[in-house]
């Protein structure tokens, strides 16, 4: 299985990438977020939406308290392949947390290209969930790529402002993994 590893100091600084994080990075077609580039930035910069951002706080802190390792299912998508994949969040030597992305299984796929395009955005904004990569509308949750072609059939051109969010069941499981409860 694919892996990668990062580690992030009490300021949650980025201090270390694993040589596998650039071969991540390229793979997922993202060279700009090799190592050397990330190396001293907060880990904040590179996590979307307030309430995902909360909840990756709360584990950190739930991790650095010495209550166990955490690990967390999340997908990472790129333009040509869906990533489901698991997190660990553990901490190491000098207090340093160590968060280790798994792949666990990659579909070759080629979402709608305006997901992946920085451009001019309608007003409405989507919910996407920061773990799964499920999209909100109407209150219910659909798959990404379900959501993209029904959005590219009836809107065309025209792109989704996304923001990131966590849908229910990853709320659910997230908020058991904190508790420390087994499923």
């Amino acid at each position: 299985m694919t892996s990668y590893a990062y580690r992030i100091d009490s300021r949650d600084t980025i201090v270390w990438c694993s040589e596998s994080w650039d071969d991540f990075a390229v793979a997922n077609e993202a060279p700009e977020a090799c190592g050397e580039a990330i190396l001293g930035h907060s880990v904040w910069r590179y996590f979307e939406g307030l309430e995902t951002r909360h909840l990756y706080r709360m584990c950190f802190n739930r991790v650095r308290s010495g209550l166990g390792d955490i690990v967390l299912p999340f997908r990472c998508d790129g333009p040509t392949t869906i990533r489901e994949m698991k997190l660990r969040i553990s901490l190491c030597r000098n207090k340093l947390l160590q968060n280790t992305g798994t792949v666990i299984r990659e579909t070759s796929h080629r979402l709608p290209q305006f997901l992946f395009q920085q451009t001019t955005r309608p007003e409405r904004i989507m919910s996407i969930c920061g773990w799964c990569k499920r999209v909100e509308s109407g209150g219910v949750w659909f798959d990404i790529d379900d959501a993209a072609r029904a959005w590219e059939a009836f809107n065309g051109d025209s792109q989704p402002a996304f923001s990131h969010g966590i849908c229910p069941s990853c709320r659910k499981l997230v908020t058991r993994e904190l508790s420390g409860s087994e499923a």
